[in-house]
């Protein structure tokens, strides 16, 4: 546990059947897992949630107040850490041990004794004129509260995801800092726009709905359970439908991009990105099994040997990407020159972006998007079904930049000219966080697309990040993962 590696859970269960073991193997889970959360990695995440999480036998244990203690470094103890959290700018409860736990803590400390209750009454329902306000300790409540390995694991990640936003703040300031760029970055403001699915508000959508609809009571249960059920699959299938090829007009508008390597591999720095494919054209009257058995190998297997013919004939020519050329002859006359005086190619800016688009983490599960729909449906009001029409993320990409002159103009090529009509690729809605230093510090575009074979385009969430602060998301991220869950169960 220790080194994070593998461990077999049926000798686990048979040594923590012994008292003397079972101790140790608490302190060793609780210490790991709050090792693990403070900088996660791909395998150590990976580590945390196939082998620690399921062991519930220890998150339902007690926690020694004296583990909780030891578990936060040689350098400072739990106390001392609780004392100089609560010297920070926000005091309260909640600034210290997150919503949840500040909760439990005010709980744990109004059944305790009578001039316990009356410090939590001038603290925090007392006028500050009249009683002077003492100050509630929170080294004192979290002494006394009974605390659950799962609770002080969820601290540690809450701790862990605040230091870790901070320094992607720092990141932030340090990326806008490179000029003439960190100014252009800062002063985009944002696009404030309504974005809903096109293809969910087409009249013959509505007209299908109506046509299967059944009379009666049972109606709008059926509707509603349209609404979450089936159209997340619909758009799941136009997101997938979609996908290649949007991935090939990313490429073309931003000729030389690297690809984000998923799965912990290092970037296609040295390796041209994978060409996209084109699709062979079916006409109605096309064997349905041929059309199926071409759907059923298009991402990444190899195709039927009874479809080589039909793929062959239909076009599967790899398109060639363009790339920077480290060789290539640059006119200085045409190219701007950076603060140094050196000529800057002007074509190699995207060279230092990495394209984030893969179906696995592109295309929304059906569940989130049902559940999307529930929340829709509570804070839009009655009168604007189908809900889901409002999900705007079924289809999603990333660009991660280098440096802040590629940022920039990846910007202006995914924004192009927003009077052109004849655009296929939309910005509809810009959030700048970046430039405003808020979380998670990137743009956040809700965009449209115009499949070519789509009767309207198909909403599409981008973001565009520096790559030193990407680098972090994933990190805090998986902390907050831990520090919104309430117990392992949710987790």
């Amino acid at each position: 546990m220790q080194n994070s590696e593998p461990f077999d859970a049926a000798s686990f269960a048979t040594a923590y059947g012994s008292a003397a073991t079972a101790a140790k193997l608490r302190k060793t889970v609780y210490h790991a897992a709050c090792e693990i959360i403070r900088a996660p990695t791909e395998e150590t995440w990976a580590f945390l949630k196939s082998h620690l999480q399921p062991l519930d036998v220890v998150w339902a244990d007690a926690l020694p107040t004296r583990m909780l203690l030891a578990a936060y470094g040689d350098d400072l103890g739990f106390d001392e850490v609780i004392a100089a959290r609560a010297a920070a700018p926000r005091r309260d409860l909640a600034g210290v041990f997150g919503e949840a736990q500040a909760a439990a803590l005010a709980a744990a400390d109004r059944a305790g004794s009578p001039r316990s209750r009356m410090r939590r009454k001038m603290s925090f329902g007392g006028s500050p004129k009249r009683s002077g306000r003492v100050a509630v300790d929170p080294a004192r409540l979290a002494a006394r509260h009974d605390w659950t390995p799962w609770e002080g694991f969820r601290l540690a990640a809450l701790w862990a995801m605040r230091e870790t936003k901070a320094e992607m703040g720092r990141r932030c300031a340090a990326f806008l800092a490179l000029e003439p760029y960190g100014s252009r970055l800062r002063s985009e403001r944002d696009v404030r726009a309504s974005v809903e699915q096109p293809l969910l508000r087409l009249k013959e959508v509505a007209a299908v709905t109506d046509l299967v609809a059944p009379e009666g009571a049972a109606r709008l249960d059926f509707l509603a359970d349209v609404d979450r059920l089936c159209f997340p699959e619909l758009l799941k299938a136009l997101s997938t439908a979609a996908f290649d090829e949007l991935e090939a007009h990313f490429r073309e508008l931003l000729p030389g991009i690297r690809t984000f390597v998923h799965g912990g591999g290092a970037d296609d720095r040295e390796t041209p990105p994978p060409p996209p494919r084109d699709r062979p054209e079916f006409s109605p009257r096309e064997d349905n099994a041929k059309r199926a058995s071409f759907w059923a190998n298009w991402r990444g297997a190899p195709p039927a040997a009874d479809d080589a013919e039909l793929l062959e004939s239909g076009g599967v020519a790899l398109a060639e990407t363009k790339r920077g050329d480290d060789d290539a002859v640059v006119d200085p006359e045409a190219c701007p020159v950076a603060a140094d005086g050196v000529v800057v190619d002007v074509d190699s800016w995207p060279t230092r972006c990495l394209l984030k688009c893969a179906p696995a983490v592109s295309i929304k599960r059906t569940t989130r998007m049902a559940a999307k729909v529930d929340e829709y449906e509570r804070e839009k009001g009655p009168g604007r079904y189908p809900y889901a029409a409002f999900i705007g993320d079924s289809l999603r990409a990333s660009v991660v930049c280098d440096d802040a002159e590629a940022f920039w103009k990846a910007y202006e090529a995914l924004r192009g000219d927003p009077d052109d009509a004849k655009q296929r690729f939309k910005v509809l809605r810009l959030k700048n966080k970046l430039g405003g230093g808020q979380e998670p510090f990137d743009y956040h575009l809700n965009c449209s697309f115009q499949p070519s074979t789509f009767k309207a385009p198909i909403q599409v969430e981008v973001q565009i990040w520096a790559a030193s602060i990407m680098d972090l998301n994933d990190v805090s991220h998986w902390q907050y993962e831990v520090a919104r869950a309430e117990n392992v169960t949710d987790f």
